[in-house]
């Protein structure tokens, strides 16, 4: 409607605008744009809202609503709202867009760290997402639709799947210290840090003297599924200005270095199968077992908890019945491993030492048997971590092999490390917390209590532990992409104004709001994800195909 009481008509071109009254057909002009605030007219009056909706791709159009006007109590109705009423839906209007722009950029923020793999990243994003939202001066309504505009976004939902898998992570390597019955100690290797070259200054030797310079293996055999766990503590400083974290993280990230420190490894490392990137990989592991020469096909994943100082590394052999393996078949002089390998690494940085936990999983095709348990956890994992310690020692060192590389820093991770490690420091002086031991190391909530932790949000969220979840949610029909599930919006908002004495106008029912808008105009909602758009009763809603 116009500012003077009268009919307008949008079409999907703006230019299709026109006043359908006399006055206005004479004059041959339209009168005044029309108004987003609910119009109350005469009963069985016509009104037609303008408004507008985007795809993901940015390509929008007008389009028009045309609903009964329900009347009010009096029978009469004011021909446009009060210009009060129409500051208020102005400015409201102007900050619900501002906002939604400021999340549209969190979530193409939280898609670019998606691409990367990086997890705590798009975890960041999302968070300063959230932040916008419920920081905002909307109304609680307003504020939940966001939040579900966000939560319902293709990246919210990667983000969280990528989230629990990084969690996962900390869960099994960190999970569980070997104190329990299933866990038996399967061998103890003492390691001179000082003799390897590590800097190891009053604090960190205080630290590590007399027993806790010894790495621990664990291990625990069910049939076909052996798992070992290696927990060790080792200085923070390395022989340069990186720390320790860098060298860990240099023994996997460097795939043509991988024979420096593995023992079964042919040729120099991975091979690898795709463009190499700082958070995520896939790779060929070829290897002589037993005389016998295997491959994997393995997907590593990187995360760097920054706001918990952690460094985690997973890497996950596909078993032969996967897709990937034809996609990506071994090479000819190799089969594939019967069976798989997992790894998950976590290292927790504070200011004089840093603490490791591994957890090395083989599941194979035949129970394993009980030579095979004890050449592992005697030899190759105490090989393995010798290999490991000498070599990490060494990269650091000018000459040596990996040296070029961690100078360089193609993809940064080094420099991340060198932030976790800094982090980890001030964790300490913060939170007062003790150093960890190889009998005390420690637990998955180091990684769970960070900060801006989205799926803990999620959790309390689903749990009605949220302020903003108490709202009614515009969802209660279904789906809160779906145009239909707005009318609960609308009459939810209608109510709350009722409540608070708003003077808009008549509450609109549920036959003259919202729920017609897809069945009359489904032309106009063009993708998925949802897209927000304005309601015939000019509250903003969310709509897909």
């Amino acid at each position: 409607v116009c500012s003077q009481g009268h009919t307008l008509k949008f079409g999907v071109s703006t230019a299709a605008m026109g006043c359908t009254s006399s006055k206005g057909a004479s004059q041959g002009m339209p009168c005044s744009p029309p108004s987003l605030a609910k119009f109350d007219g005469p009963a069985g009056a016509t009104l037609l809202t303008r408004g507008s909706i985007s795809d993901s791709r940015g390509f929008g159009a007008g389009f028009a609503i045309e609903k009964p006007v329900v009347p009010s109590e009096g029978g009469e109705s004011s021909a446009s709202p009060t210009n009060s009423d129409r500051e208020c839906s102005s400015e409201s209007r102007e900050l619900f867009e501002s906002v939604e722009v400021a999340l549209k950029e969190s979530l193409h923020a939280c898609r670019a760290r998606l691409d990367l793999g990086d997890a705590n990243g798009a975890e960041v994003a999302l968070s300063q997402a959230l932040r916008q939202v419920e920081t905002s001066r909307l109304s609680p309504h307003e504020v939940r639709l966001l939040l579900d505009f966000v939560r319902t976004s293709p990246e919210y939902k990667e983000a969280l799947d990528l989230l629990r898998e990084m969690e996962a992570v900390a869960e099994a390597a960190l999970g569980n210290d070997g104190k329990d019955g299933a866990w038996k100690l399967g061998s103890e290797v003492k390691v001179d840090y000082a003799a390897l070259g590590f800097p190891v200054d009053e604090a960190a030797a205080k630290i590590l003297l007399p027993d806790h310079d010894i790495v621990k293996i664990y291990y625990r055999l069910d049939g076909k599924r052996l798992d070992i766990k290696v927990s060790a503590v080792m200085p923070t400083k390395s022989p340069t200005a990186l720390p320790i974290l860098a060298g860990m993280a240099a023994m996997y990230h460097e795939t043509g270095l991988w024979d420096t420190w593995h023992p079964v490894m042919m040729g120099k490392g991975p091979i690898e199968l795709r463009k190499r990137g700082p958070y995520h990989n896939l790779w060929h592991l070829p290897q002589k077992v037993m005389m016998k020469k295997v491959c994997e096909l393995a997907e590593e994943r990187m995360f760097f908890v920054r706001d918990a100082g952690v460094y985690m590394m997973a890497m996950d052999g596909r078993p032969a019945s996967d897709e990937l393996w034809r996609t990506h078949p071994a090479p000819l002089s190799c089969k594939p491993v019967p069976g798989y390998n997992q790894t998950r690494l976590v290292c927790v940085a504070q200011e004089h030492t840093t603490a490791a936990s591994i957890l090395t999983t083989v599941v194979a095709e035949a129970p394993i048997p009980e030579f095979f348990v004890k050449l592992a956890v005697s030899w190759l994992v105490p090989e393995i971590m010798r290999r490991m310690l000498k070599a990490g020692s060494h990269c650091f060192l000018s000459g040596s092999p990996h040296a070029p590389c961690m100078e360089a820093d193609a993809e940064g991770i080094y420099a991340e490390c060198c932030r976790l490690a800094a982090r980890g420091a001030e964790l300490d002086a913060l939170t007062s917390r003790g150093p960890y031991t190889p009998s005390n190391m420690p637990t998955p909530d180091v990684v769970k209590r960070r900060a801006g932790n989205v799926l803990a949000f999620e959790e309390d969220f689903v749990g009605g532990r949220v302020a903003w979840a108490s709202a009614p949610s515009p969802a209660a029909k279904g789906s809160f992409s779906h145009a239909s599930s707005a009318e609960a919006l609308a009459v939810a908002v209608a109510e709350e104004a009722e409540t608070e004495g708003d003077t808009l106008g008549s509450t609109p029912s549920n036959d003259s709001c919202c729920s017609g808008l897809v069945a009359e105009r489904p032309d106009i909602i063009v993708d998925d994800p949802p897209t927000l758009c304005v309601c015939a009763c000019g509250l903003p809603m969310l709509a897909t195909a």
